[in-house]
């Protein structure tokens, strides 16, 4: 290999240009138009704008930040390859509200190692994303912004990464990371992301597919750190828009902040994987639940954790809700403690799989095994619930096998409860399973519950293994 090296020195109005040195295959000449420029900033804004004009007419250019700089309207990148670093985490302060600090319009764009202020503008927002393609958030800090849709904001963009951020929200704050109307293929990763002091609706990281035809597809939210305040660590669904496929969740910590939040995780997703995340109540309460699986299909929650613990015992909060969903394949997660009450009346469940009220909802061929569920100290609460509830509902063919169950002794507490009150429910399985320390074992509350089969589960109860209001119920040891 050989290098042609094309030096080009000159003087903007507070910056200064270079030429990277370009490595060219052997035997063959250089091409010079290719070069990647860097332009080094050390002015005021109006330097700054100047290079971002340059970078964007000549593109593949890096425009270097070396000190703190004040903005007094927003930066916007339209160049291909045009990349804003700074230098020692300089600080981009916002001098007034009412825009973007930075917009990202083009392809292959990246903003990258910069330090983001409100600087007291509670209008102030910080980088938008709109139909860019390629583009790339990494090692930035984004702290107090109280307005906008997300500190990091995506609409309509492609292959974005958002990588290594440290994201922490103002006071009544927007979302941290937000996607939505055609955000395909984002990649979330390594993100530490504190919403503790976010407004009442914002998630931490949230994609939302939003309009009738678009869709949030491929979402990767992985290895991220997360504090939550008033709503989920996580939401990724369609509210509108298509049901989001190819989800990847794993390795995600979410950790509640503040009483009476929405929970960890929600999703409304098809053929998408969630795979080991933890959800830390931290001794705070929540009104849905930690993980949430809702209008759903197709998808496997594999080797999560829920340590919830007795945080929960003055509301009747779930820890997993399946709801309105099928072919959901719940495997090999451990939930420790949910919400209080009484399993014969209102409780907190480990586990409910619902139809949630929603008619011609199916809530079939769901599996839910090799999980660990201990619960809450000293109350009746339930194990596993499942509910039909409304017209047309079809609730059947769920299984519920090898699951591990321990319960105190409480009474009023449930193994399983099957419960029918409007649709159809037949053919559940429940087999292999360990249910110790619970008052009953098996509630089979009614007579529409049909064709349950109750097969060759370890019991130890206070009261009963199994309680069979319902009828043609098969059960075995």
């Amino acid at each position: 290999m050989r290098a042609c090296l094309v030096i080009l020195a000159g003087l903007f109005s507070g910056f200064a240009v270079e030429v990277r040195a370009q490595t060219c295959d052997d035997g063959g000449a250089c091409d010079r138009s290719s070069s990647h420029k860097v332009l080094h900033v050390d002015g005021d804004s109006y330097s700054l704008q100047s290079a971002i004009a340059a970078a964007n007419s000549s593109g593949n250019t890096s425009v270097i930040i070396s000190s703190n700089q004040t903005l007094t309207a927003g930066l916007t990148l339209t160049g291909t390859g045009v990349e804003l670093t700074c230098q020692n985490h300089a600080t981009l302060t916002a001098g007034g509200a009412g825009f973007w600090m930075v917009k990202l319009l083009g392809t292959t764009e990246s903003v990258q190692n910069c330090s983001f202020s409100a600087g007291g503008n509670s209008g102030a927002q910080a980088i938008f994303i709109d139909g860019a393609s390629n583009p790339n958030i990494e090692g930035n800090t984004i702290s107090g912004f109280e307005a906008g849709n997300g500190s990091i904001y995506l609409v309509g963009t492609s292959n974005a990464i958002v990588r290594n951020n440290r994201i922490t929200a103002g006071t009544g704050g927007p979302d941290g990371i937000f996607g939505e109307k055609n955000t395909i293929d984002t990649t979330v990763d390594g993100n530490y992301v504190d919403e503790s002091h976010g407004a009442p609706g914002a998630h931490a990281i949230g994609f939302h597919s939003t309009f009738g035809s678009e869709s949030v597809s491929g979402t990767k939210v992985v290895n991220n750190t997360i504090l939550a305040g008033n709503n989920f660590c996580v939401e990724i669904g369609p509210f509108g828009g298509l049901t989001p496929s190819r989800v990847v969740l794993s390795n995600n910590t979410c950790k509640l902040t503040e009483n009476g939040g929405s929970g960890g995780y929600s999703f409304g997703v098809s053929g998408s994987s969630i795979t080991g995340n933890t959800f830390d109540a931290n001794g705070f309460t929540a009104m849905i639940a930690a993980y949430e699986i809702v209008t759903s299909f197709n998808t496997s929650v594999v080797g999560n954790s829920a340590s919830i613990g007795q945080a929960w015992t003055s509301v009747d909060t779930t820890a997993v809700t399946i709801n309105q969903s099928h072919g959901i394949s719940f495997t090999g997660n451990t939930i420790n403690g949910w919400g209080g009450g009484n399993a014969l009346s209102t409780a907190g469940w480990g586990v409910v799989v619902t139809t949630g009220g929603v008619s011609n909802s199916l809530v079939s061929n769901n599996t839910v095994s090799g999980n660990v569920l201990v619960f809450p100290k000293g109350q009746g609460s339930g194990g596993i619930f499942q509910q039909c509830q409304a017209s047309g509902a079809v609730c059947s063919n769920n299984s519920y096998s090898g699951n591990v169950l321990v319960g105190d002794g409480t009474p009023n507490s449930v193994g399983f409860r099957l419960e029918n009150d409007t649709g159809t429910m037949q053919n559940t399985l429940i087999s292999g399973n360990s249910i110790t320390g619970t008052n009953y074992g098996v509630e089979v509350w009614n007579s529409a519950v049909v064709g349950t089969h109750i097969n060759y589960n370890l019991f130890s109860t206070a009261s009963a293994n199994v309680v069979d209001s319902g009828t043609r119920t098969t059960k075995a040891p």
